[in-house]
């Protein structure tokens, strides 16, 4: 077998691990979604069903099941939001409430707003406080003396 061959099964054995990690850490993630939203996700991940068999098992529109899952599967795979959650610790029950709603269910501050009878730029704050401490860490500016 020649070298070249054994670099690219090796290379491709690393990226098939790294998929499988990447699918494992999306399965845990998608026990936090609402039951119609894990339902897709199992059923896409778990079942391998594709779009069309989704689609004919729901009764919706195959490209809105489309749509539907791949905003979900990149929220679960967006591994930026899931730092900003560690810190949700010195956040109150409710607020939590409102951050899963933006976050991970992908819902809009005025949809939360209007849905919990609160205002817009209380959830507004709240998301932002969330967002802070993950951005002061990265974009933390050191001042030099001369």
């Amino acid at each position: 077998m020649n070298t070249e061959n054994i670099k690219l099964t090796e290379q491709n054995q690393k990226e098939q691990l790294g998929l499988r990690d990447n699918i494992n850490i999306i399965r845990s993630r998608a026990e936090l979604l609402d039951e119609p939203d894990r339902t897709l996700i199992k059923m896409y991940l778990d079942k391998q069903n594709s779009f069309r068999q989704i689609a004919l098992l729901t009764g919706v529109n195959e490209a809105t099941i489309s749509r539907k899952i791949k905003r979900i599967m990149s929220r679960l795979s967006n591994n930026d939001l899931w730092p900003k959650l560690k810190y949700s610790s010195r956040l109150k029950s409710p607020e939590m409430k409102y951050i899963k709603e933006h976050f991970i269910k992908g819902r809009s501050i005025r949809a939360i707003a209007k849905k919990y009878k609160i205002s817009y730029h209380t959830v507004r704050r709240i998301i932002n406080r969330i967002n802070r401490p993950a951005q002061n860490k990265q974009y933390k500016v050191k001042h030099r003396s001369y």
